[in-house]
């Protein structure tokens, strides 16, 4: 990598070593130590800089734990809010646009999509759509969504559990 070249460079490194920082199944990056004598390093000192490391790790890991919960205090107090306007206002599809909106900027996701099932159960309804940017993710103007073209949402209404997508995790699919 030019970035560690340059600063090995600059800094006249000629041993080096490499930490990951990880919790648990997290990682969450790597500590690496520099020094200027060649070969400084042994594979010993990855042992007695595991203590440094784990604590690092455990540091890092308990900030990321505080950002979540964080995170989900304020969408229940937002959610609180919604519930409460929802006893004031009365009106549903206004409160739920700006759920949706509030979403996307919490968590923060690219989108999001409020959907309600029609009295025949054959069809998505949607009732809000939004998105962080203006570009990108083109999310279908329309209106209903039939059940038979949407697997992964009739599969999360069949188990009540979420389904989970990602494009690089070849076991989030659903098999055919």
């Amino acid at each position: 990598n030019r970035l560690d070249d340059y600063l090995d460079k600059a800094c006249g490194i000629n041993s080096r070593i490499f930490l990951p920082l990880s919790w648990g199944k997290c990682v969450y990056g790597v500590l690496s130590l520099g020094h200027q004598q060649p070969n400084f390093y042994s594979p010993d000192d990855g042992k007695w800089l595991k203590a440094c490391n784990l604590a690092l790790s455990h540091l890092i890991f308990e900030q990321v734990q505080r950002d979540r919960l964080i995170r989900k205090e304020s969408l229940t107090r937002s959610l609180g809010q919604f519930e409460k306007r929802l006893v004031d206002e009365g009106d549903l599809f206004s409160l739920i646009k700006d759920v949706v909106v509030s979403l996307t900027g919490d968590l923060p996701k690219s989108f999001a999509r409020v959907a309600i099932l029609n009295q025949q159960g054959d069809q998505l309804i949607s009732c809000a759509t939004h998105r962080i940017r203006s570009e990108g993710i083109e999310l279908r103007s329309d209106q209903k969504f039939p059940l038979q073209d949407l697997p992964w949402h009739r599969l999360a209404l069949e188990t009540r559990k979420p389904m989970r997508i990602n494009q690089d995790d070849p076991e989030s699919f659903m098999s055919k």
